[in-house]
C-alpha cells in the first residue's frame, strides 16, 4: 500500500468520524449544555443521547455539565411530548423513542397515530401512482420497439419473430395491470379523501385549535 493511499485513507477515516460526532469542537468548548439539553428534548432524543456528547467532547477534554444538560432537556421534551409534536413526528415518519412519561406519553401517541395514518395514506397514493406512471412508459417503449421492428422471412428472422412475439405479449400483460393500477389508485385517492378528513375531525378534538398546515394534509 503507497504512502498516498494510507494518508488517503486516514484523512478520509477522520472526516467520517467527524461527521458522526453528535457535537463540534466549538460546541463542546462553548459548553451551553442546557441549550443543548434543549435542543435534544425539543427533538426527541433519548436519555442515552448524552453519552454521544461525552464521546464528542472527551476528544477535546471536555466533560459535560449533566445537570444543566438533563434540566435543558425537561424543557425541550415539554414541547416535543404534546399531541401536535406526536402528529407531526408520524406524518414526518421520525421514530418515536419512548422518551415521553406519565400524561404526556398517551398525548403524544394519540397524534403520532394520527399522523402516521395520514403517511401512511399518503405513501400508498405516491406507490399506486409510481406504479402507474412507470407501467405507461414501458408500455409507450413497447409499443415503439415493436412497430420499429422488421423480422426477416424464414429461419433468419426467427429470433427477431420470437422477440416480437414476446413484446406484444408483454404489452398485452403491461395494459391489463394498467387498467387495474387505474382503478386502485382511484381507491387509494378516496382512501387518503377519508383518512384526512378522519385525522383533522379527531386533531379537532383532542387539540382544539391546532390548524395542520396543508404540507401536512
Amino acid at each position: 500500500m503507497t504512502v498516498f493511499r494510507v494518508l488517503f485513507l486516514t484523512v478520509t477515516a477522520s472526516l467520517l468520524l467527524a461527521g458522526c460526532a453528535s457535537l463540534s469542537e466549538e460546541q463542546c468548548t462553548t459548553g451551553d449544555w442546557k441549550g443543548i439539553g434543549v435542543q435534544d428534548g425539543q427533538a426527541g432524543k433519548p436519555v442515552n443521547r448524552i453519552e454521544d456528547h461525552k464521546k464528542a467532547c472527551g476528544k477535546y477534554g471536555i466533560e459535560p455539565d449533566m445537570a444543566a444538560y438533563q434540566a435543558g432537556r425537561r424543557i425541550g421534551l415539554k414541547s416535543y411530548c404534546t399531541i401536535p409534536s406526536g402528529f407531526q413526528q408520524g406524518r414526518l415518519g421520525n421514530s418515536y423513542q419512548g422518551v415521553c412519561s406519565g400524561a404526556t406519553a398517551p398525548a403524544f401517541q394519540k397524534g403520532y397515530s394520527l399522523g402516521s395514518q395520514l403517511r401512511n395514506a399518503h405513501e400508498k397514493l405516491d406507490e399506486v401512482e409510481s406504479r402507474i406512471s412507470y407501467a405507461e412508459q414501458r408500455i409507450d417503449d413497447l409499443h415503439d420497439d415493436i412497430i420499429g421492428t422488421s423480422c426477416a422471412a424464414g429461419k433468419k428472422g426467427r429470433d427477431c419473430r420470437r422477440k416480437l412475439r414476446d413484446m406484444r405479449d408483454e404489452l398485452a400483460d403491461r395494459r391489463a395491470d394498467l387498467t387495474f393500477d387505474r382503478l386502485e389508485v382511484l381507491q387509494a385517492r378516496t382512501n387518503l379523501e377519508q383518512v384526512r378528513a378522519h385525522v383533522i375531525s379527531q386533531m379537532g378534538y383532542i387539540a382544539p385549535g391546532y390548524v395542520i398546515q396543508a404540507r401536512y394534509q
